[in-house]
């Protein structure tokens, strides 16, 4: 696939403070041959939530980051608990609450319309989640078809905002970070994050947290309006 880089005189909205970064950056109209998207609270969510994983980190004695330690590893519940050295955790009864929150898990409205008119379109599509293990294949069991790449923090070992996560996938779909969009709901690891990694990017705000406008979005059907490019 060739990739073709248009360079425009820029403009007042073509800036951007990214809040964090080391300096101004400036986007570039350039064609976007990739989305890659957030997965819990941007394509789905939780229905009954009830943070079994969250407890465990809790729980645990280790002088460790758990959060990291769970969405770095490839850990169930019983294994997570054992990792984190967790005590006075009844096992079983996490593992229940785990599966009353996978059995919850929902695709938005507006993940499958807009999902199948990318791919229609030739667009390429990946996922970046920080997210612990069990998770993954729930979701995988709703989407629509398979997309071309998965960037799950439990397999390569890296968590948004780290550039290494964003590498991964851009490598994966052979796409150039410049080309590639990335759409998450957190700003700091989806926004800021990809920007930093080079990528373009979109805040993902659902209503009626805030209006649309600028870079963020309210719906992922919004994506469809941006400078898509054009496939033989």
């Amino acid at each position: 696939m060739m990739f073709t880089m248009l360079a425009v005189e820029e403009g007042p909205e073509r800036r951007f403070l990214v809040q964090g970064a080391s300096a101004m950056s400036v986007a570039q109209v350039t064609p976007i041959f990739a989305v890659v998207f957030d997965a819990f609270d941007t394509l789905c969510e939780i229905g009954d939530p009830h943070h079994p994983f969250a407890e465990l980190a809790r729980a645990s004695s280790r002088q460790v980051d758990a959060r990291t330690a769970l969405m770095t590893r490839p850990l169930g519940i019983r294994q997570a608990a054992e990792h984190l050295d967790s005590s006075g955790i009844d096992i079983a009864e996490l593992e229940q609450r785990l599966q009353i929150e996978l059995a919850s898990i929902r695709l938005f409205d507006d993940t499958i319309p807009t999902l199948t008119e990318l791919k229609r379109r030739g667009i390429k599509l990946a996922i970046a989640s920080n997210l612990a293990a069990p998770y993954a294949l729930p979701l995988l069991k709703l989407l629509p078809f398979q997309l071309d790449a998965y960037a799950w923090s439990f397999e390569i070992g890296y968590l948004k905002p780290q550039a290494e996560i964003f590498e991964w996938v851009t490598s994966r779909i052979g796409v150039p970070a410049a080309a590639t969009l990335m759409v998450g709901d957190t700003y700091k690891a989806d926004y800021v994050g990809a920007l930093n990694a080079g990528l373009q990017a979109r805040h993902l705000v659902r209503p009626p947290n805030s209006p649309s406008g600028g870079t963020m979005i309210q719906s992922l059907t919004e994506i469809l309006d941006l400078h898509l490019a054009e496939q033989a």
